[in-house]
């Protein structure tokens, strides 16, 4: 359709005088560069909108506000990173974290998730690499969402319902929601700071 009428445009300049014909062939190119241009990038955000990405994920727990004033001491604190599609987020609504972190918990195992835990004796970040044998098994599966779930300390006299919210952060795994690429740099990494109050993601989204 669209070589179409640029021929028909051309074919319209033929009876002109020279310097109208060249306007026209000018207008007529251009006119058709910028269609088969909002033709790719329209093709390309189609395709991005349909596919899962992978990602790195970075891990940085900020020690100094774990640090106990008195001892200096810091909690052990475990670390899970797993993609989960439909069902597999079904359940997590009404997993407990605390339950999820006890031993042998079937779920756990099933997720097939990264663990990672930060010591007193090794504060340094942890990372999984998008090229890790993780996503493999993740995208066969169909997963939809990145979860990071960390064993936080518990407050005395906490909601359970703050832990929970506190404890798990899930992030979307659809490309179109981050930045790809166009006009800022595309997303490669999500950087996860582990704090007291919760997990947070540093890494900002695409504006919708």
């Amino acid at each position: 359709m669209y070589c179409w009428a640029c021929m028909t445009t051309l074919k319209c300049g033929e009876g002109l005088p020279s310097r109208s014909a060249r306007a026209v062939l000018t207008g007529a190119r251009l006119l058709c560069l910028l269609t088969l241009v909002a033709v790719a990038v329209g093709g390309m955000s189609g395709c991005a909108s349909k596919k899962r990405d992978a990602f790195n994920v970075k891990l940085t727990m900020d020690a100094d506000s774990f640090r106990n004033p008195q001892t200096g001491e810091l909690p052990s604190i475990d670390v899970d990173v797993f993609a989960a599609n439909a069902s597999e987020e079904g359940v997590l609504k009404t997993l407990k974290v605390r339950e999820y972190f006890d031993t042998d918990n079937p779920y756990r195992e099933g997720v097939d998730a990264f663990s990672t835990r930060f010591t007193n004796q090794d504060l340094a970040p942890k990372k999984l690499s998008r090229r890790s044998h993780y996503w493999k098994a993740w995208k066969r599966k169909g997963a939809k969402s990145i979860y990071i779930i960390a064993n936080l300390p518990e407050r005395p006299g906490e909601n359970p319902e703050l832990v929970q919210t506190r404890s798990v952060l899930a992030l979307p795994l659809d490309r179109k929601l981050w930045p790809n690429g166009f006009f800022t740099p595309r997303t490669r990494t999500l950087k996860i700071l582990i704090l007291p109050s919760g997990l947070v993601s540093e890494t900002t989204q695409r504006r919708q």
